[in-house]
């Protein structure tokens, strides 16, 4: 078993975790940014051979908007590991399997949230990708789960979609 792992959450490691924990399956490439981030965390989805140049001449890959963006809220605060420390953080990646897993503890006024998302590019089935993400907390609280297409890219040298 090839597994990559890293404990902790040190938010200056964005650029290195992003790159490490990279999954895709020969159509789509993901960088292994947590659900929560966006664009000026570096969230990227690419597709295999679409490329676009810039003025430089600088060729790239282009950034698609992001399928996967998922967070909770608690108690009117959103729960990013940047903007809110977690007590425990640990991400890996299953080079084998080419699954990406991360396992993520928040506290909140008493009450341990606690996230694991897993994600993968199948490569028998390329136009899927698959996130399954599952939450719990120690008491009852009011809890909001948003999930849905963010649509700010983190264009290198873009931006490349004109919408």
């Amino acid at each position: 078993m090839y597994v990559i792992e890293t404990a902790g959450f040190q938010p200056d490691d964005i650029v290195k975790n992003g790159n490490q924990f990279t999954v895709g399956n020969g159509v789509f490439g993901y960088r292994g940014t947590l659900e929560e981030y966006r664009a000026e965390d570096l969230v990227q989805l690419t597709m295999g051979g679409v490329y676009d140049r810039r003025r430089d001449g600088f060729e790239e890959p282009v950034a698609f908007f992001n399928p996967l963006y998922t967070y909770l809220r608690i108690g009117g605060q959103i729960l990013h590991p940047r903007r809110f420390p977690p007590e425990k953080h640990v991400q890996t990646l299953d080079m084998e399997s080419g699954l990406h897993v991360r396992r993520t503890v928040f506290q909140v006024d008493g009450t341990d949230v606690s996230v694991t998302a897993e994600r993968f590019l199948p490569a028998q089935e390329t136009s899927m990708m698959v996130l399954r993400y599952r939450f719990s907390v120690n008491r009852a609280v009011d809890l909001e789960l948003f999930t849905g297409i963010d649509t700010k890219v983190a264009d290198g040298r873009g931006p490349h979609l004109d919408y």
